[in-house]
């Protein structure tokens, strides 16, 4: 057995994550693995355990930092609160740098043996293993959980719990641990992305043979740099140069590995999806794709390796699915609308022959006569050779309009090489790319949330939002969380603005996602707006708005911008062109370079302009122009409305624009076509003499809120009465056959806002409704007393404000006095105090005074017994 064991494992760990210096920590780790490698062969035991991400054997084990607080509380008995401090909210690390596993320690180090234990690193792998197997099988952990915390310390238990979460937090990448384990093991893993396999190759140090593509081993793709519209043209500053150009598709990076009828499909990430529903590792299997894949397939090929992209095919709508549909590709069941196809762009292996140096002209040639396309299962994407950027700018466009994620330019003699970015001469390009293509967006910060490793207690990325209504509105929905685009200075320098004025609960104006809340809420009026720019806004249940926006980056810090200038909602939802889920945020065609810029034409001398002076119109009675405004829908088309004023929340003007925006006709003064007019403030005399106008439908703005809300957007644009401050006739004679005298309607269905309002115009005279009124009604109902309300008629008066009978005695109709006085007809107590109930007696002589057990029997047998037994008289 190894004596190497775990708990020296966590004793360098623990050192590495303590060194400041890079080259200290990788001398450190050296000498670990020199010490390991003594008495081990392999180092897959220990590889698995010291780089966790990159696990691929056993499957996921379903624990995260929130499902392991519950975990951990049931089986340490820990309170609910002690896991989660205001730092640890939601389970990163805090300010101070201790993350999830510190607060464990913390808590549980008096439950655990001091002593370090000897379990091998082998028993920590099975016991991983095993939680894998319970995960996949839908069973509680806790007994392998408790079984392997009784064997170890809570030092090593807070490694384990770091493990677990697959962040050790050492300080150092996982390519750097690689090339410590040995100068090649990266170029293996890049080939491979097997930990077990690298390994093998390892075994003798001294002999390591020359890294291989493998069948059936995951390849790390090669990937594409990013490229602006704007810079294509310097791709093509030689004539002889060839480009292939193809869409960039908007699926799931993959690989299809093919050898002797056995199949393996493989994420971007290395997981093997084969065994998911609707693949499958052979024609034998239940998987849909494999099956038919495997008729399409010329049959003279016997090998082979495909590089692409898995795509969601609607199986009804015939089109692709966008990831921002929010569905996953990898889980797709034949009960899903969406089914698996494959986009293949590249050929790595074909019957056993390796072609990353074969010319990509080349490898496509081959991939053109492999197998026969077939729409909705694998298809190769669509490759055009362009030797000029003007047809790399027209392509880009005809994508723009089709709504596609990008395009994508590989050289035409480009080598395949795994895992490389820079230096391809492959590149993607889309729109956000491009400063002028986007449409940016100001958020204003309304959270933050604290990073992970070498960012902990350092806010990472946050929670951003738009104003929900009008101008310097004071209420704020959240929208997206962005982290990306932040240089460090910029992070350090938001750090230091909200260190002091972030707070644990969310702020009353803010209205926040349904979950990952940020670990700290920024009030609106202390915050500060960026910038965002995303490639798509989409549809989202997560957020308030009910849209988000995908692939989110900071452009800039606006701090010339005051934080109520924050985009609107309404402006916001202006970005909305019609009722697909992804709308793309792109605002105009891009345009062949060096000719953007087109010089206004010059006034020949002949022309003479004759000049005109005019008074200038104040600003307020001009209104809004329709052109300046973004039509977002058409629900109040053909419907011509005045707007006299609006309140706080929304100005006159912002009520026509959100108008105009849903295809209204805006006039100044309301004429015999007007369908209504929109007031704010009724308080305001002009308006008050306006709506004596008996021929016109004067509304609130609670109307104009309901029918521009989006899923009311279909419906008939009618008035309900409490919506209505004056009205004409035909418009109250109409509103009489839908509605009673309590505004109830004979037609739509009650829900608990329209109840809540119908009680409010029922208006019962409770003080005429007596106590024998009351019952006269229950006996009616129950055909007999109440047993709900067998104290009604009783007022109880509790010498202990304490007494628990209050609540008993309440709940049965009884009426409870915080004073005795003349109206009390019952004093209960819980003693026989002498002194206490002669001072009542004197005073309130009349008054019958009783144990309050009586309340407990009554409320027991739901029937108001005899008090003769508990009536207490004073001596």
């Amino acid at each position: 057995m190894s004596t190497f064991t775990f708990s020296t494992l966590c004793e360098s760990f623990e050192n590495i994550s303590k060194l400041k210096e890079k080259s200290k920590k990788t001398e450190e780790l050296s000498k670990m693995l020199n010490s390991y490698r003594k008495f081990n062969n392999s180092l897959y035991s220990l590889l698995r355990l010291l780089l966790p991400k990159l696990e691929r054997e056993r499957g996921p084990h379903g624990l995260q930092h929130k499902s392991l607080r519950v975990l951990y509380t049931r089986i340490f008995c820990l309170s609910k609160e002690s896991l989660t401090s205001r730092s640890q909210a939601n389970y990163r690390a805090n300010e101070c740098g201790e993350d999830f596993a510190d607060r464990v320690y913390q808590l549980i180090r008096s439950q655990l043996q001091n002593k370090e234990s000897l379990l091998p690193i082998e028993e920590i792998n099975t016991f991983l293993d095993n939680i894998s197997s319970k995960n996949a099988s839908n069973e509680k952990k806790d007994s392998i959980f408790l079984a392997i915390a009784k064997k170890m310390s809570a030092f090593e238990f807070k490694w384990l719990t770091r493990i677990i979460l697959k962040d050790l937090r050492l300080g150092i990448g996982q390519n750097k641990i690689l090339k410590a384990i040995h100068p090649k093991a990266e170029e293996l893993f890049n080939l491979t992305s097997d930990l077990r396999e690298i390994c093998n190759k390892l075994q003798n140090v001294d002999k390591i043979e020359k890294p291989g593509i493998k069948i059936f081993y995951h390849i790390k793709p090669m990937l594409l740099e990013r490229c602006r519209i704007e810079d294509v043209g310097k791709l093509f500053q030689d004539q002889s140069t060839k480009y292939i150009l193809q869409v960039k598709y908007d699926g799931e990076r993959s690989q299809i590995h093919i050898k002797d009828g056995r199949f393996k499909y493989f994420t971007r990430n290395s997981y093997d999806i084969t065994n998911n529903a609707l693949y499958g590792e052979s024609i034998n299997s239940d998987g849909f794709l494999t099956k038919n894949i495997c008729r399409l397939i010329k049959n003279n090929c016997k090998s082979l390796i495909l590089d692409g992209e898995i795509m969601g095919w609607h199986k009804a709508k015939k089109v692709f699915g966008s990831k921002g549909m929010s569905f996953d590709v990898k889980k797709l069941t034949s009960n899903s609308a969406l089914q698996p196809c494959f986009v293949a762009y590249d050929l790595i292996m074909y019957n056993d022959e390796l072609l990353l140096n074969l010319p990509y002209n080349k490898r496509l040639e081959r991939l053109q006569n492999l197998f026969q396309d077939e729409e909705g299962i694998m298809i190769k994407a669509k490759s055009t050779v362009v030797c000029e950027s003007a047809q790399v700018v027209d392509f880009f466009n005809e994508c723009l309009d089709k709504k596609e994620e990008g395009i994508v330019l590989k050289k035409y003699n480009s080598l395949y090489r795994p895992n490389c970015r820079e230096g391809g001469e492959c590149y993607k390009i889309k729109a956000e790319f491009s400063d002028d293509l986007i449409q940016d967006t100001d958020l204003i910060i309304l959270g933050g949330y604290y990073g992970n490793g070498r960012d902990a207690g350092l806010l990472r990325s946050f929670l951003m939002g738009v104003q929900s209504t009008g101008n310097q509105s004071k209420k704020f929905q959240s929208v997206v969380s962005v982290s990306s685009g932040l240089n460090k200075e910029q992070l350090l320098a938001l750090q230091k603005k909200f260190e002091l004025k972030g707070q644990k609960n969310c702020p009353d104006s803010i209205v926040g996602p349904k979950n990952n809340l940020p670990d700290i809420w920024i009030k609106p009026e202390e915050s500060v707006i960026l910038q965002v720019r995303a490639s798509e806004i989409i549809r989202s249940n997560f957020y308030p708005t009910g849209y988000t926006l995908r692939f989110p980056r900071v452009e800039s810090v606006r701090h010339d911008k005051p934080w109520h200038d924050a985009c609107s909602y309404t402006e916001f939802l202006s970005y909305i062109k019609d009722t697909g889920i992804v709308q793309k945020l792109t605002k105009r065609h891009a345009t062949i370079p060096n000719t953007e810029n087109i010089k206004p034409k010059k006034i020949p001398k002949s022309v003479t302009l004759k000049s005109f002076t005019s008074k200038k119109i104040e600003e307020r009675f001009l209104g809004v122009h329709s052109s300046d405004v973004v039509r977002i829908s058409r629900c109040l088309k053909g419907k011509e409305i005045c707007v006299l004023n609006g309140d706080e929340e929304l100005s006159k003007n912002d009520i026509e624009k959100l108008l105009i925006s849903h295809a209204a006709k805006i006039v100044q003064n309301p004429g015999p076509k007007t369908y209504c007019v929109i007031i704010g403030n009724a308080e305001k005399v002009k308006v008050k003499n306006a709506m004596m106008d008996k021929n016109q439908d004067f509304v609130g703005i609670n109307w104009l809120k309901r029918t521009t809300d989006i899923k009311n957007w279909p419906l008939k644009q009618d008035f309900y009465p409490w919506e209505l401050l004056a009205s004409r006739s035909s418009t109250t004679n109409s509103l009489l056959n839908n509605f009673d005298k309590f505004q109830d309607s004979y037609v739509e269905d009650v829900d608990e806002f329209t109840l809540s309002r119908i009680l409010k115009q029922i208006s019962i005279n409770t003080e005429e409704f007596t106590t024998q009124d009351f019952k006269f009604v229950e006996e009616a109902l129950f055909s007999g007393p109440s047993p709900f309300s067998i104290f009604r008629g009783f007022v109880g008066y509790f010498h202990n404000p304490e007494d628990r009978q209050k609540y008993s005695f309440r709940f049965l109709s009884g009426n409870v006095q915080v004073n005795v006085n003349e109206h009390v007809t019952h004093i209960f107590l819980e003693e026989n105090n002498q002194s206490i109930i002669q001072q009542y007696h004197n005073e309130f002589p009349d008054t019958i005074m009783i144990e309050s057990k009586y309340i407990e029997e009554c409320f027991k047998k739901r029937a108001l017994l005899t008090c003769d037994d508990y009536i207490i008289k004073a001596n």
